[in-house]
């Protein structure tokens, strides 16, 4: 049942348990005292039915004796309310520290179901844009919320194992004290329940995968289809996405059922066992004591009464184990993401440049993001600080990659690319982008105000300068016109907003931030013609003395740029100021003529 892979992931459970190794302990002792007390409150039955019933059956427990002589040395009435005055401490005894074991239990595995989430968000936070790239945002969402609660769910069952453990230790020690060889009988008949407990503990295991694989999906799907639900309305695909949907919950729902077929095929069945035994016990007490029953019944009942609380632990124990069973194969896709996030993090460096100062040098840079698919290769060019460069290309030949390697989102495969001489793997990269401003043609807006939107990533900004930053771009007046101002919330993706006032508020963001650096991805591109002139020049106004690298389509806009590089299969194959590449007559007049 327990081979070196469970064995495995029952050792990570105690570096998970080491922070809070207090409470874990409290977890034992409490486990243990309630237990204690449990088993005192059940074992006091025997002298006392003894001692009503005129037994002298000898059975080996010292303090049974004790017992039975305070019982016999005092009337019946007497030591009757007595007796029930000690249950009704051991009851009390053993509910505080059964209380105190369920809540410690709880305590523990939320704390660590925090952790875990926690963990696994920083380090795919903190993982590389190449991680996101090739994992599904939805997977990310449902490991999160799912994984994590499996592996505490994982936790939780084997902490509570620790009071079942101590419980059925107790009764075990008690029927061994009333029938020593009746008890060990039962031992050996219940050996036999293990192979097929085995079997089913395996088919658990295989259909728990498929349970973690579908959830996964499911998030996947909702995640995809609630993010492109224009692109669903406009072409009528709703009837489409309910069929893949339903699939998905359907395949779920029968995963669900076949694990609870299997998981829940344990309890009948030992049960049945548990019966055929209890009436053997029954058949062969009959045929000892014939008429004096009086002699044999009140150990006979305490026997069955504690064997009956035996079989409840065995019965929890069963149940904990198979969902621990089940709740491994999504432990080990939690363990796997954690692994590959962390293998994906870019290392940061501890250099900071306090100013950018000189330039930013590529120097034969190649990158690629999977092997065999060469991105960029053989890339060599300088950007002073101030100038204003541009990188135009075709659609798909590495220009994004270029600017997001500058940013150090990316580090190249070979080659190196430096900023004042430093090489940007030395970099304290986090520190480094906070001297860059990033106007993407991907527009990201929060489900938030539009004064959060604006000012997100600056520290200590007022509302003036926000203010300053809206005007900028033109849209100041806009925003004064919303129902609640600046505080109004513009929906799940800037839903309130056209494309162009998105661009314009990415824009202010950028200007809010004033970088040393500034990169425009397409910024204007959602703008009209009109709107683009006013936002060029205020950017141009705001970024006099700024270094400005632009990704452009639209050659218009770039035409005062100090230097452009043309891309084209991921080489640069043109360098150069806008008249003196027309003029060269090559593949970028060829482009600028084509607008």
């Amino acid at each position: 049942m327990f081979n070196k892979e469970k064995i495995k992931y029952f050792k990570k459970i105690f570096a998970y348990l080491r922070r809070y190794r207090g409470m874990a302990f409290g977890v034992v002792v409490f486990s243990f005292l309630s237990s204690i007390f449990e088993g005192f409150g059940i074992s006091t039955f025997i002298p006392m039915f003894q001692v009503l019933s005129g037994s002298n059956i000898k059975i080996n427990v010292p303090y049974f004796d004790v017992f039975k002589s305070f019982f016999a040395s005092h009337n019946q009435g007497y030591f009757v309310v007595l007796f029930f005055i000690f249950i009704l401490l051991m009851v009390i005894l053993k509910n505080i520290f059964n209380y105190l074991n369920t809540i410690t239990v709880n305590r523990v595995s939320n704390l660590i179901k925090r952790d875990l989430r926690t963990d696994l968000f920083g380090h795919l936070v903190d993982s590389s844009l190449k991680f996101f790239n090739s994992t599904r945002s939805g997977h990310l969402i449902g490991s999160i919320s799912v994984y994590t609660e499996s592996v505490s769910g994982f936790i939780f069952s084997f902490l509570s194992l620790a009071i079942i453990l101590c419980r059925s230790t107790i009764y075990l020690l008690l029927l061994l004290a009333l029938s020593w060889k009746f008890t060990l009988l039962l031992l050996v008949f219940g050996l036999a329940f293990f192979p097929l407990a085995r079997w089913v503990l395996i088919k658990v295991r295989r259909i728990s995968l498929r349970i973690a694989e579908h959830v996964s999906t499911l998030h996947y799907q909702m995640s995809e289809m609630f993010n492109n639900i224009y692109l669903m309305k406009i072409f009528s695909t709703e009837d489409y996405e309910k069929k893949r949907f339903n699939q998905t919950t359907d395949q779920l729902a029968w995963s669900y059922y076949r694990g609870s077929k299997y998981s829940n095929l344990l309890v009948p069945i030992f049960e049945s066992l548990v019966m055929i035994l209890l009436f053997s016990l029954l058949i062969v007490v009959l045929s000892i004591a014939r008429s004096d029953y009086g002699l044999y019944l009140p150990s006979t009942i305490v026997y069955l009464y504690v064997f009956s609380r035996f079989y409840a632990q065995v019965n929890d124990f069963t149940r904990l184990i198979s969902n621990m069973y089940s709740q491994i194969e999504p432990f080990k896709l939690y363990e796997e993401l954690l692994r590959r996030a962390k293998s994906e993090v870019l290392l940061n460096g501890e250099v900071q440049i306090q100013e950018f100062k000189d330039k930013i040098e590529f120097k034969n840079v190649n990158f690629e993001y999977d092997q065999n698919q060469l991105i960029l290769g053989g890339i060599n060019f300088t950007i002073d600080k101030g100038e204003f460069v541009a990188i135009v290309g075709p659609t798909g030949v590495g220009k994004t990659t270029v600017v997001n390697l500058i940013a150090g989102l990316y580090l190249p495969n070979n080659g190196s690319i430096l900023i004042d001489g430093v090489d940007t793997r030395l970099l304290d990269l986090r520190a480094w982008r906070k001297k860059i401003g990033y106007v993407s043609q991907e527009i990201m807006v929060f489900n938030d105000t539009v004064r959060h939107n604006i000012q997100y990533g600056a520290d200590l900004v007022d509302d003036i300068k926000i203010e300053e930053a809206a005007r900028a771009v033109g849209i100041h007046d806009f925003i004064v016109s919303l129902p609640q101002g600046y505080d109004t919330i513009l929906g799940e993706h800037g839903a309130k907003l056209s494309g162009g006032q998105k661009q314009r508020l990415s824009i202010a963001r950028a200007i809010l931030h004033n970088p040393e650096i500034l990169i425009l991805d397409e910024a204007t591109s959602s703008l009209d013609l009109q709107t683009e002139s006013f936002v060029q020049e205020s950017l141009h106004k705001f970024f006099d003395k700024c270094t400005i690298i632009a990704i452009a389509h639209r050659l218009s806009t770039i035409i005062k740029a100090d230097k452009i590089f043309v891309l084209h299969a991921g080489r640069i194959i043109e360098e150069g100021r806008h008249d003196d590449l027309v003029a060269k007559g090559g593949f970028y007049s060829f482009l600028y003529n084509l607008q």
